[in-house]
């Protein structure tokens, strides 16, 4: 694995709470299986996750109060967002709209200098 595929599988992991949480807000209730299929789907491929990497996710969650546990059947358990959750999610993508202009601007302008540097 290279340097560039660690780098990228530890910023794409920070990612998954975030992507939990949108699911839930346009989706509505989900149990954890459909959860794992729907993350790849949401990230062109670019955010896969296990099925028994998902549920330790699912548990931060809803300690952070973030999601509920809404209903048991058939052995499913499904989650859906809280009013917590909705109001961190608005919050969360202002903060990261505004981090990762940032730090794409950052990006940008040092590719800019160096190519004025050759």
């Amino acid at each position: 694995m290279s340097n560039l595929d660690r780098w990228e599988a530890g910023y794409r992991k920070g990612f998954a709470k975030p992507t939990i949480l949108q699911i839930l807000l346009d989706e509505g209730e989900s149990y954890p299986y459909k959860l794992t299929k729907q993350i790849p789907k949401r990230t062109q491929g670019m955010l896969t996750m296990a099925s028994s990497n998902i549920y330790p996710i699912l548990k931060e969650l809803k300690d952070e109060g973030l999601i509920r546990v809404t209903e048991e059947k058939e052995r499913k358990v499904m989650y859906g967002l809280t009013k917590e959750g909705q109001s961190f999610l608005t919050e969360l993508q202002e903060s990261l709209t505004e981090f990762l202009n940032i730090m794409l601007a950052n990006f940008s302008n040092e590719i800019k200098r160096m190519k004025e540097d050759e």
